[in-house]
């Protein structure tokens, strides 16, 4: 991408917030939370977690051995039933080597398995790269988590919830249909065979929460049967196999009916040993289906059409239900017909009703929710909407003309929100492309980058859009940016956060943010937001266009 600085005159600065006081109302000390802590927290470096792997199935593995043989091994028999595909890692990248995604996909191969994460420190740089350039050249594509289990937290539930957050982060960012989201389970950090499968039990599930999306898991015989005993148990979940042989399919174990992807080489040997498009070896993997079939596996959930549907009756599941998943321990309460996690039980005293709901109705709600709905924050009494998925501070009751109908949460639950995991139902800023108006003054901003850009037209959009209205003092007193956001206006900002992408439609122009300054950028692909050519022109003036700073200058 090249930036090209546009001249203008020097940053103006903004002018310091108001103060703004909450919402009257009662302030309760909390009770506690109603579930268990959703995350062990980050481990640090150095610990076990962050000894980076560089790919699956390491070779000393018995699941890598198998009945192979490196020097001249053939394929196994059979090819002709399955599909082809790969899975990679920063490994398949030696000194920031691209890979060319369309001689990949001329080569045969049908799908792609990302890494994603490993413990929870680690993130694959070249994860959204891969993702986008495989799409683009028509593969299919999946995320895979390299598990670290271990007794982080102090139990197996509690380091594998933390690894299923940090990794489900990722797998909720990709857009669109994708392949199961995949537990790498190859080592067993010590752990016993009974702690190994409440830890792997225990991750699954969270994954399933957090995303809507029933996991996959990536193991092999040997391992299974040594580190998890030959369990039997997790079978509803579909397997990965690895097993390096030239038999026509691979060893069945652990009560498996069949396998959904097969990992059959690890590259180092093959015909022919290596896939166009990608830097030396990488894993080898079929599919036992057509592509039809794949496509199915690529957007099935549950047994839904996709995660949280939103067609959930606001009748069956009215908004301050309780409600919990069947089979985990999360309590949620219904907000916007959404699950708002609930960690806080100081307004619901006594032993309030929790609806227990199967994976089909818990994922027949939204994933956020409406635009509008109001939540009071407890023990604080403060009141949020939301707006965009993410919860502004209601300054005042006065210009709606009444208190409003509102749902009782946690205040944690709206400090936390854009935290993976429990959380991810709120977000931490209004989404890119939200409309607000401010009640006081009737101004209307488009948000960019968790930031208000002043509309003076709705010629630029095609007519008036839908529209969220909030305060006007939640505008002006919003900090500046995420590095002076703290408090019940942090979750919208004065200017927008470096790297935010906008355009002009009426010039054909595209910028990025640096310092809340408009930079001109090529249009490469990225999603831009479209912005009025006056809030371009007007840049760095006072008032409702001081949201964007005054163009930077070399």
């Amino acid at each position: 991408m090249s930036l090209r600085p546009i001249a203008g005159a020097a940053l103006v600065a903004l002018a310091a917030a108001t103060v703004v006081t909450a919402l009257p109302g009662p302030a309760r000390a909390s009770s506690g939370r109603p579930s268990a802590a959703p995350s062990a927290g980050p481990r640090t470096p150095g610990d076990p977690g962050a000894q980076l792997t560089t790919g699956m199935m390491p070779p000393g593995s018995p699941d890598a051995a198998g009945d192979a043989v490196p020097s001249g091994h053939p394929a196994p028999r059979d090819s002709t039933n399955y599909l082809n595909g790969v899975d990679v890692a920063s490994y398949q990248h030696p000194n920031g080597a691209a890979i060319t995604w369309s001689q990949v996909a001329a080569s045969g191969q049908s799908f792609v398995v990302v890494k994603a994460t490993e413990s929870t420190t680690y993130t694959n740089p070249y994860e959204a790269g891969d993702v986008a350039g495989a799409r683009q050249a028509g593969l299919r594509v999946g995320l895979y988590h390299f598990a670290r289990p271990s007794l982080v937290g102090g139990s197996p539930t509690a380091d594998a919830q933390a690894e299923a957050d940090y990794f489900s982060t990722q797998v909720n960012a990709v857009t669109g249909a994708q392949l199961p989201p995949t537990l790498d389970l190859e080592v067993n950090g010590g752990l016993s065979v009974s702690q190994l499968v409440a830890w792997t039990s225990a991750f699954l599930t969270r994954v399933q929460t957090d995303t809507g999306r029933r996991p996959m898991i990536y193991t092999g015989p040997n391992f299974w049967n040594s580190s998890m005993g030959g369990s039997t148990a997790f079978t509803i979940y579909p397997l990965w196999e690895a097993h390096y042989t030239t038999a026509a399919s691979p060893q069945s174990f652990g009560g498996w009916s069949t396998w959904t992807l097969w990992q059959w080489s690890d590259g180092s040997y093959a015909s022919p040993p290596a896939v166009p498009g990608i830097s030396g070896a990488v894993d080898r993997d079929r599919f036992a289906g057509s592509l039809s079939d794949l496509e199915g596996v690529e957007s099935a959930s549950d047994g839904v059409a996709a995660p949280f549907t939103g067609t959930a009756s606001p009748s069956s599941i009215p908004d301050g239900s309780l409600v919990q998943l069947a089979g985990t321990t999360e309590v949620y309460v219904v907000a916007g017909t959404a699950p708002v996690y609930l960690d806080s039980w100081a307004d619901y005293p006594g032993t309030p009703v929790v609806r227990e709901l199967s994976a089909a109705q818990f994922y027949s709600l939204r994933s956020s929710p409406r635009d509008g709905t109001f939540l009071r924050a407890a023990p604080t009494g403060q009141v949020y909407e939301v707006v965009g998925q993410a919860p502004v501070y209601v300054t005042s009751w006065q210009p709606w003309g009444r208190v409003q109908p509102y749902v009782n949460v946690g205040q944690g639950t709206v400090d936390n929100a854009g935290q993976p995991g429990v959380y991810a139902h709120l977000a931490a800023v209004p989404q890119d492309g939200t409309f607000v108006n401010a009640l006081e003054t009737g101004s209307v901003y488009r948000i960019a980058g968790g930031a208000p850009i002043y509309v003076s037209s709705w010629s630029y959009f095609g007519g008036p859009q839908p529209v969220v209205s909030i305060n006007e003092a939640s505008i002006d007193a919003a900090p500046s940016g995420p590095a002076t956001a703290s408090g019940p206006l942090q979750h919208l900002y004065q200017q927008p956060v470096d790297g935010t992408f906008l355009s002009d439609p009426t010039a054909g122009t595209f910028f990025t943010t640096q310092g809340g300054a408009l930079v001109a950028v090529d249009d490469d692909g990225q999603a831009f937001t479209a912005i009025g050519d006056s809030a371009v022109q007007n840049a760095g003036q006072p008032g409702v266009w001081s949201h964007l700073a005054a163009s930077q200058t070399n």
